[in-house]
């Protein structure tokens, strides 16, 4: 991460740098690293909330404390030692023509779009509308919403990857989408125009276990690139 931020001259965190001795040495509150809140441990006293997971009282804040420090160390700086012009120019310029990594040059496009960025996809709906499907006492859940099968969403997409690789090659599409133990079905993946794939089908229904509703990512099949790639999802019976 050190090696990334000195190439392309970015500002950076180290939670290795900030906590390593606490989280190895296991026995300060906050930072005991052999529990997981799930599993048992008291809040704010272990830092993972579950195996992949920081914790809110804890993990989460440390994290949320580095990037605060570092913009309020960066705010001083500039104080102190003004921005200079070449500095200016620098940071305005393009990025290195060889990248760090092998390949991963900048994107040509913007590659998420939730909430209401994800309405000026939307090319054409039927049966679907855009609405707040939580409950009253819960977060917002606004999303494009079905209850018949055959409803239909229509959705255009720069799918090109950036201007320097091959655009032949193909790209992989996620989406995101609710599933629930209750009141969920199934839906069909398909390139309309602008673009080829296979057809994909993904499941909203989860069957055992606990009984949440769940947002899940879904990968649908590789489809090719293109500046107007239009996808349609459609509800099965």
């Amino acid at each position: 991460l050190s090696e990334m931020s000195l190439f392309y001259h970015i500002p950076a965190m180290s939670l290795k740098g900030c906590c390593w001795q606490l989280l190895t040495a296991n026995r300060h509150p906050g930072f005991k690293s052999g529990m997981h809140v799930r599993e048992g441990a008291a809040p704010a006293e272990a830092f993972m909330h579950d195996g992949a997971h920081l914790d809110g009282f804890t993990g989460s804040r440390v994290m949320a404390e580095l990037a605060i420090g570092l913009m309020q160390r960066m705010v001083q700086h500039v104080r102190t030692i003004p921005v200079t012009a070449m500095e200016r120019a620098i940071a305005g310029g393009p990025l290195p023509a060889v990248p760090m990594f092998e390949g991963n040059f900048e994107s040509m496009t913007q590659r998420c779009f939730v909430s209401d960025v994800f309405k000026t996809c939307v090319v054409s709906t039927k049966g679907f509308v855009w609405r707040n499907d939580a409950r009253e006492d819960g977060r917002p859940k606004w999303g494009y919403v079905a209850t018949q099968p055959g409803s239909e969403l229509d959705i255009r997409l720069d799918t090109r990857a950036d201007s320097r690789l091959n655009n032949s090659a193909s790209v992989t599409l996620q989406i995101l989408h609710l599933t629930s133990y209750e009141n969920m079905g199934m839906a069909r993946v398909s390139c309309i125009t602008g673009c080829t794939c296979q057809e994909t089908t993904f499941n909203g229904n989860r069957v055992g276990g606990r009984r949440v509703s769940l947002l899940m990512l879904f990968d649908a099949a590789p489809l090719t690139q293109s500046d107007a790639c239009v996808l349609r999802i459609r509800v099965l019976p």
